[in-house]
């Protein structure tokens, strides 16, 4: 594993500076984020703190975060730059949070390297602030709350989780180079050659946390990593060494009973539920006999796939192929 079992990092995790100018957290997602940006970073002292939906709408945010190199426009994120400087004075910190600066799962990740340079570039003195999660549990977690949304219908397999391709080697094209079916490969549960499926939503590789962290200590001066599950186990704790990073006190009467627990378990009755539902609403729109609906509800309450213990299994070998267990 990446850290140890007291919490303690084995990259970067003690607070190096008593007086941080600013701070960026970047999730990841499945992490607490929402507790953070609602429960406690709202409420710290003399800090300007920056979140949602601002870093998603802004005009100069969402380039930085979605457009390519052909599009964002530096400037536009130079002059909100300039008027964030000017809301937080001469003292006062400041706290950016979003955990899409993780990267979005629709489209792979792909856009967090991107993310991490610009932010880098506009904000070089910058702390990041990163919870991370058991990667089983944060795998599970993102197709549970995709599923929810509606934007994944699949089951927990290939399709979701893509286990890299062997690769397509030179020889074998010089050889008995075989025809290019797009339709096929497409799909989303086609396997293939390549390392990145673009039609899955995640690979091993990216909750290969060192990597990840790799990338920020080396855009960053100070990368403070913190774990989910001792949010979970030690929310007094884990948000006072939160508190000592930010040099700021935690928010008063702030209530560590309402933090959120691990979901180790997930349920399956609900996930099949939000599968049904959002399912049956696309496919009955337009059908007014009674029958139909009915025979509808059976099918889909039979073809639709659930989350069972071979998609926590497969989940397990992908990361151990990966070496990441």
């Amino acid at each position: 594993m990446l850290y140890n079992s007291d919490g303690n990092s084995l990259f970067m995790v003690d607070s190096l500076s008593k007086q941080p100018q600013t701070f960026i957290h970047v999730g990841l997602p499945k992490t607490g984020s929402t507790l953070l940006q609602t429960k406690v970073f709202p409420y710290l002292d003399d800090i300007l703190y920056i979140t949602r939906p601002y870093t998603q709408e802004n005009h100069a945010f969402n380039q930085l975060q979605y457009a390519d190199n052909s599009i964002y426009n530096q400037a536009l994120m130079r002059e909100q730059l300039r008027l964030i400087n000017n809301a937080r004075g001469d003292h006062r910190a400041l706290l950016i949070s979003d955990e899409l600066f993780f990267g979005q799962p629709s489209y792979g990740f792909f856009n967090r390297s991107a993310i991490a340079e610009r932010l880098a570039d506009i904000w070089p003195e910058a702390q990041i602030i990163i919870f991370l999660r058991n990667q089983k549990d944060f795998i599970v977690s993102l197709y549970m709350q995709l599923v929810k949304e509606g934007r994944f219908l699949g089951s927990l397999g290939k399709g979701f989780l893509h286990q890299p391709g062997v690769g397509y080697e030179l020889r074998r094209w010089m050889n008995t180079p075989d025809p290019w079916d797009p339709a096929k490969a497409t799909k989303s549960w086609y396997v293939g050659y390549g390392y990145i499926n673009h039609m899955a939503i995640c690979s091993p590789s990216h909750v290969n946390y060192g990597r990840l962290l790799a990338l920020y200590q080396g855009l960053f001066p100070r990368v403070h990593v913190f774990l989910y599950e001792d949010l979970c186990r030690h929310p007094a704790e884990t948000l006072e060494r939160l508190s000592r990073v930010l040099s700021r006190p935690l928010p008063p009467g702030l209530n560590t009973a309402s933090l959120p627990r691990v979901n180790t378990t997930p349920d399956e009755s609900k996930i099949l539920s939000r599968l049904n539902a959002y399912t049956f609403n696309r496919f009955s729109k337009g059908v007014k006999s009674k029958i139909k609906l009915m025979l509808l509800t059976k099918l889909i309450s039979s073809t639709t796939p659930t989350l069972e213990d071979e998609s926590i299994e497969y989940v397990q070998m992908a990361l151990e192929q990966d070496g990441i267990y």
